[in-house]
């Protein structure tokens, strides 16, 4: 349990790096516009002589290439180039870059967790996914202090590892951080010390207008997610199109673009915590917040085509913050008790959109507020700016730099190893079977020996019809006096009358040739998939624990034929 542990300090440190460098140096013009093109300067040197030497590596997405990682065992990827990529993260949050200082903990961390590993872990997908799992959580908890929404942030981004590590790692960023921010002079800002105290009292809920303004930030925060999606790939495409034979030249393009957006909006060049705690404070005009807005979605998207990083939550949440409190004051007129909540409803929804991570934006807001006023509203607002990216078909940012890259995901595995396992190769044959006009005493004997909760009904011909579970049978059963078994609807109640008050029976059986990345789209909705063959007839059925068992399996053996290949 050591390895979670140090990656939590690792990225504990990072993060107190980024506010102890600001304030001790604190006569250098960390806001200066000119040291923007200084970083863009040393990454593009980077980029021309080391990164570009990486082969399929030599691109970087930021969080896409933790999922990566994950998938590609047959990438020699190293600790060297995750930590070169945390540099630049780390001197763009700390000269006032569109990146939070999560970026630099998550990469960085993840470069000491590939470092400190055994060499013939790299093959084990389970090690892999704890390890990036670990980063992310660890990053999130340090740069904001919310150790529970840094593991959902890993969780829902379908990382997945164990869950132990996890969380230890992310609670130890947490405790590590509150430790260490003892040591920065007192009224210094940072990011961990986000200053809310007395902001956020209540939520007017007596107030019909509240409630208006507060629907009215949602629907804004679901059209703003899509539009920074739709802004973030135009820019990777524009750029890369522009600088597809140099890519080097891509990365001093969009430092030239970052240096003249900061150039002509100086008042916006700053953090995005210190920029959104000064607007909610009044110590930035009302009249900026829709400068912040532009500004901050064109320095995201610049940046983001540009380097590339893992430090997006921070802006996201201030992008969504600067809407959500423009909303509460210029069409509402600021109602009383609203501008924080307003912005957090904002930042949930624009972050749980872009990232498709509801549930961890929302946490997200309440461990840092502390609140639980704000719980409902921001769950209301990611979830539905979520569904509403969904509704149109669109992926995740992570997803779809994956998608541009030529990898496949559906939920965290991989398309292509998916589509090499039939389900013929998954799915178990030892269960039992019910007729259709079998009475519902002999359905309940037969489950009672059974191994799995569910009984495929077939006709008199053998033909499937449709699937029982426990709970229906034993309501069926439990319908008569259980001390009346001689009751003759007992023996009149058949399979067949169970399956009309069931659901199940409308589950689109498979074919056992199918492969798993069909099946496994109909398991989202029904926990058992009956497997019919050609005749009809039941062969097997096929359960989540069944695709998992299978997908391990796939990748195990692939694992293994690439390190017979390395040998």
């Amino acid at each position: 349990m050591l390895g979670p542990i140090i990656i939590g300090m690792t990225a504990a440190l990072l993060v107190f790096l980024s506010q102890w460098v600001r304030v001790f140096f604190s006569l250098i013009p960390w806001n200066a516009p000119i040291l923007i093109f200084g970083v863009a300067m040393i990454a593009m040197l980077l980029q021309r002589f080391y990164w570009d030497r990486l082969g399929p590596l030599k691109k970087y997405d930021g969080l896409a290439d933790l999922l990566v990682h994950i998938h590609s065992p047959g990438e020699n990827d190293t600790p060297t180039r995750w930590s070169t990529r945390g540099v630049i993260s780390f001197l763009l949050s700390v000269v006032s870059g569109p990146v939070g200082p999560e970026g630099a903990a998550i990469e960085v961390s993840h470069a000491v967790a590939i470092r400190n590993r055994p060499v013939s872990s790299r093959w084990s997908e389970q090690r892999r996914r704890t390890d990036a799992a670990t980063a992310i959580a660890a990053g999130i908890a340090a740069a904001f202090g919310s150790p529970f929404a840094g593991i959902l942030v890993a969780m829902e981004l379908g990382a997945g590892g164990r869950m132990v590590s996890v969380a230890l790692g992310a609670l130890t960023a947490f405790m590590a951080i509150k430790g260490a921010s003892i040591l920065l002079p007192a009224g210094s800002v940072g990011l961990h010390t986000f200053d809310l105290s007395g902001a956020l009292l209540f939520f007017p809920a007596e107030d019909w207008k509240a409630w208006l303004a507060t629907f009215s930030i949602i629907v804004a925060a679901g059209v703003l997610s899509l539009g920074t999606l739709a802004l973030i790939r135009y820019c990777k495409d524009s750029l890369s199109e522009l600088f597809h034979v140099q890519p080097w030249l891509r990365t001093i393009g969009g430092g030239v673009l970052l240096f003249l957006l900061a150039l002509s909006f100086a008042s916006g060049h700053a953090p995005s915590s210190e920029s959104l705690e000064g607007l909610l404070w009044s110590r930035k005009p009302l009249g900026e917040a829709g400068l912040l807005i532009c500004s901050q979605l064109l320095a995201l998207a610049f940046t983001l085509a540009a380097f590339g990083t893992s430090g997006v939550f921070w802006p996201l949440l201030a992008l969504g913050g600067f809407a959500g409190f423009g909303i509460d004051q210029w069409i509402f007129g600021g109602i009383p008790g609203l501008a924080v909540i307003a912005a957090f409803v904002g930042g949930s929804g624009v972050l749980g959109g872009v990232l498709g991570v509801p549930l961890a934006a929302s946490v997200l807001a309440y461990e840092m507020t502390g609140n639980v006023n704000l719980l409902f509203p921001c769950l209301l607002s990611a979830f539905l700016a979520n569904a509403l990216r969904n509704r149109l078909g669109l992926k995740p940012l992570a997803v779809r730099d994956l998608q541009s890259r030529g990898i496949r995901l559906h939920e965290g595995r991989s398309t292509e190893v998916l589509e090499a396992i039939k389900v013929s190769d998954a799915m178990i044959t030892d269960h039992e079977t019910a007729h259709e006009k079998e009475a519902v005493a002999d359905l309940h004997q037969q489950l009672a020996r059974s191994r799995y909760p569910f009984l495929p009904v077939v006709s008199e011909q053998g033909v499937y019809l449709g699937l029982l579970t426990a709970d229906l049978v034993q309501e069926g059963w439990e319908a008569e006096d259980p001390l009346a078994s001689h009751q003759p609807l007992k023996r009149l109640l058949e399979a067949k009358d169970l399956l009309y008050r069931s659901q199940l029976k409308r589950a689109k059986p498979v074919k056992p040739d199918d492969r798993l990345s069909e099946a496994t789209l109909h398991l989202s909705d029904h926990s058992c998939l009956p497997v019919v063959g050609e005749n009809g007839a039941v062969v097997g059925l096929l359960f989540a624990y069944n695709v998992r068992l299978a997908y391990e399996r796939e990748v195990s053996r692939r694992a293994l034929a690439l390190q017979h290949q390395r040998r």
